[in-house]
């Protein structure tokens, strides 16, 4: 039987080739960094997906705190200044056609309230305290014979356009704005106060003379349930309901809009 032992001394070892020891741990190390490799792309990929899940979320929730936060535009009115001709149109109805104007049949006859005490002046001057909401329909329509009035006591200034509020009966009435409006005249006093814009939300608050204790007081009873506007000799004149069917939904006024057209004039 050959002997197939060789002896150490002739070259020949059972263990492991220096020369391939390298090479080993160069494939190890290769390994290792292709592992972690691995590893960094797997967790850029996770927060990747995080942070674009995080972002969507806050789309979400700021969308939502908007919507639940904010004021539907549809509601909120355009305001503008009134154009030439509205402003020429309200300020210049000649005294002799407003007393040819026929009433028609009064829904709710006006009533002068008379209270002990001195007449309500301001200033020296009898006043006229009118204290309103641009979100009501009533107070939009009433705007227009009041500006029409004292058009004829003073002069008008900064007036601009607007309607009442779209959810409100007689939704959207053009009206005049008195919220920048500015009245002159040397014979009376006028104090305008608006409580409430078109979507209901506080504007002015009351003053002394126009507080509801003082309204209350003047308010005829039957009256209860309408507005009522202070006058010079200390009492109110009530609104008549429903009238302002005829400029309800026509949007901001313009020449013809909300304004009475010349056919509606008398004379």
């Amino acid at each position: 039987m050959a002997n197939t032992r060789h002896d150490p001394a002739g070259g020949n070892s059972a263990g492991p080739r220096r020369g391939s020891q390298p090479k080993t741990r160069a494939r190890e190390r290769i390994a290792a960094e292709r592992a972690a490799r691995k590893r960094a792309e797997a967790r850029r990929r996770i927060l990747v997906a995080v942070a674009s899940v995080t972002a969507v979320l806050a789309v979400v929730v700021g969308l939502v705190a908007v919507k639940l936060t904010a004021t539907p535009a549809r509601l909120i009115a355009s305001e503008s200044p009134a154009s030439s001709l509205v402003v020429r149109q309200v300020t210049t109805v000649p005294a002799a056609v407003l007393t040819r104007v026929n009433p028609g049949q009064e829904v709710t006859p006006l009533r002068a309230v008379k209270t002990s005490g001195p007449p309500l002046t301001i200033g020296g001057k009898p006043a006229i305290v009118f204290v309103s909401e641009e979100s009501c329909p009533f107070c939009a329509a009433e705007r227009w014979s009041l500006a029409v009035a004292l058009s004829h006591f003073g002069s008008w200034s900064q007036l601009g356009t607007t309607t009442s509020s779209a959810t409100d009966v007689y939704p959207d009435t053009a009206t005049l704005l008195f919220r920048t409006a500015r009245y002159q005249s040397t014979e009376l006093t006028l104090r305008m106060t608006e409580l409430t814009d078109n979507a209901g939300r506080a504007l002015q608050a009351q003053t002394p003379r126009a507080s509801n204790s003082r309204i209350r007081k003047l308010k005829p009873a039957a009256s209860a349930g309408s507005g009522a506007d202070v006058a010079p000799d200390g009492g109110t004149a009530n609104r008549p309901p429903g009238f302002p069917a005829r400029f309800a939904g026509s949007g901001p006024p313009s020449p013809g809009r909300g304004v009475p057209r010349p056919a509606e004039r008398p004379g």
